[in-house]
């Protein structure tokens, strides 16, 4: 019970870190040897990964003395953990991303976890969408071609 609860945790600490444009905190939540997998793109060991959330405009140095209110939430629901042995886990869990404006994307993280130095880390994630609002749809397109969709407007 106790690895299980470490697992929830380290993944919790992935979103707090990446909602706090913490990317220190955030590399630190991943292996050295991280595999980190989005679409099409596939992102190999810990310094690429820090570029592509770089790049995407996580870490930004920010004001510490001023309250953050970060322009994305991630939300885990719906969690399922196994224990594959004393140093791996697999995790699946569904997400929501939210925005100021409202829900943005829904899908699922696919995740296999190594224990480090007694501290569970991502070792290899897929993060799969399900679901994309019109404005994410927009901001990336090639969604579409995966069958990433949003619902009808009013609907």
């Amino acid at each position: 019970m106790l690895d299980r609860e470490g697992v929830r945790k380290a993944l919790s600490e992935v979103n707090f870190a990446t909602d706090g444009a913490d990317l220190q905190a955030l590399a630190e939540c991943y292996t050295e040897d991280v595999v980190f997998q989005r679409r099409d793109e596939v992102i190999r060991g810990r310094e690429a990964f820090l570029a592509f959330f770089t790049a995407r405009g996580s870490g930004k140095p920010r004001d510490p003395n001023r309250p953050h209110r970060p322009k994305l939430r991630h939300h885990m629901t719906s969690c399922k953990i196994d224990i594959v042995s004393p140093t791996e886990a697999r995790a699946q869990t569904y997400y929501m991303m939210v925005r100021p404006n409202g829900l943005d994307q829904t899908g699922m993280y696919r995740d296999t976890l190594r224990k480090v130095d007694g501290r569970w880390l991502v070792a290899h994630r897929i993060v799969e969408v399900y679901w994309g609002s019109a404005a994410l749809l927009a901001r990336e397109p090639e969604l579409a071609a995966i069958g990433v969709h949003s619902p009808p407007a009013g609907a």
